[in-house]
């Protein structure tokens, strides 16, 4: 009786660490959600500033992200950081294309190191005021921001943002319909 009861001892003495390593193993099989991503292994987002106006906005998923959230998750990135550094947009400055087809976007501006994890990361400016809007390369800060946060903070498809329209790369975006009615 004596090594079954040292036996139990030893192991209710490991169930903390188990209960560590199988709550571990859970959370990295969610999506990256939006937080910053130093120090953590799950993903998230990197900003470094590289100019006086300058930044490199990076967002790095794990295999479980959708394109539509690491997309969905950068801009709300690049929307805010433009917001918190005082700016009223920015302009993405590299190679990184944000492309429509049709009426509904298809939307490809993914990096890959690993193909099963998007990762985006591009150069953008921070612009002031009168900021002069560009489908898919200069946006409205405020604007983008108020768009994509019922994306950011409101109900998931499971732990990923639900597709939506990406209205953001249309003519138009972010002005009224009597702002675009034609003359």
């Amino acid at each position: 009786m004596s090594t079954n009861t040292g036996l139990l001892r030893r192991v209710k003495q490991c169930l903390p660490a188990l209960a560590v390593v199988v709550c571990g193993l859970f959370l990295s099989a969610c999506a990256s959600s939006y937080a910053d991503g130093n120090g953590r292994w799950t993903g998230g987002f990197f900003t470094e500033k590289v100019g006086p106006d300058r930044w490199i906005v990076e967002y790095s998923a794990n295999g479980y992200t959708t394109y539509e959230t690491a997309q969905t998750y950068w801009l709300y990135r690049c929307a805010e950081l433009a917001l918190e550094q005082g700016y009223d947009g920015f302009e993405i400055v590299g190679s990184l294309q944000l492309s429509s087809l049709r009426e509904e976007p298809l939307v490809v501006p993914v990096v890959y190191d690993d193909p099963s994890k998007p990762n985006l990361v591009e150069v953008v400016r921070l612009l002031r005021a009168p900021v002069e809007y560009v489908p898919g390369r200069v946006f409205d800060a405020r604007v983008l921001k108020d768009f994509l946060r019922p994306h950011v903070e409101g109900d998931k498809c499971g732990s990923n943002v639900c597709p939506h329209v990406h209205e953001y790369l249309f003519r138009g975006f972010g002005k009224t319909k009597a702002e675009t009615a034609p003359v």
